[in-house]
């Protein structure tokens, strides 16, 4: 495994994070500058976001209806 690899492992990209929402990547950064959404981290100049934080974001939806 590459050392990117093992630094990105358990990661999505944005566009992973969109695809699985359903929404377009503008919107998870439109989300973003407004406090929503699943918590992001910057890794060099790009974003990823933790899957385990992705998928407590998503159980935590189910709780607010």
């Amino acid at each position: 495994m590459s050392d990117e690899n093992a630094v990105l492992k358990g990661h999505l990209s944005e566009s992973e994070v969109a695809a699985q929402l359903g929404k377009c990547v503008r919107t998870l950064r439109n989300w973003a500058r407004r406090g929503y959404g699943p918590p992001r981290v910057r890794i060099g100049r790009s974003i990823y976001y933790r899957l385990v934080e992705v998928s407590r974001w998503i159980d935590s939806l189910g709780r607010l209806g």
